[in-house]
């Protein structure tokens, strides 16, 4: 059995990086207009920024929530299962109902990274991208069984489609 391993600088980075902010804007801003401390120099008033951080914050968690999945694949039983961290969820998908995988690549700060979308009745169904797990490579050993059905490109908007769980034919 394969089971993912998270990266350091995809799924916990980027929410290490996002509570720093948090705590340290909230702090600046509460120090600066109720004790007369400055950390961070900011205008506008105590009211803005309260809520400033707070709400970057809340838009940037679904992405780290829906991101943030445990895959396994059990080679004997011939399944795929993705369990996401935060919630008791799980989708279970049998070797035999995938129609097979796809590679795509996106680009980021870090560099260039691959994604893999495995493929049912057409429609890319999950996503597995190389920024979120450090045992990419063992992942992608595990859908050798699969048929892989080639490199596809494809823009941001799919990617985000698929995140979400919209349908995006192949």
């Amino acid at each position: 059995m394969i089971k993912s391993k998270f990266s350091f600088f995809g799924i916990y980075g980027f929410m290490i990086f996002f509570s720093t902010f948090s705590i340290f804007y909230q702090l600046s801003v509460i120090s600066q207009y109720y004790f007369d401390f400055v950390i961070m120099k900011i205008g506008d008033g105590p009211g803005f920024h309260i809520f400033a951080a707070p709400i970057f914050v809340i838009t940037s968690l679904p992405v780290t929530i829906l991101n943030s999945t445990i895959i396994k694949i059990d080679k004997d039983a011939k399944t795929i299962t993705f369990k996401n961290l935060f919630w008791n969820s799980s989708r279970v998908y049998h070797f035999n109902e995938l129609q097979g995988y796809v590679h795509s690549s996106y680009r980021a700060k870090g560099g260039s990274y691959e994604v893999i979308y495995l493929i049912k009745d057409s429609l890319r169904i999950e996503r597995i991208a190389e920024a979120y797990y450090s045992n990419f490579d063992e992942l992608k050993n595990g859908f050798l069984p699969l048929k892989n059905m080639g490199k596809r490109s494809f823009n941001y908007y799919y990617h985000l489609k698929i995140l979400f769980r919209s349908p995006v034919y192949d």
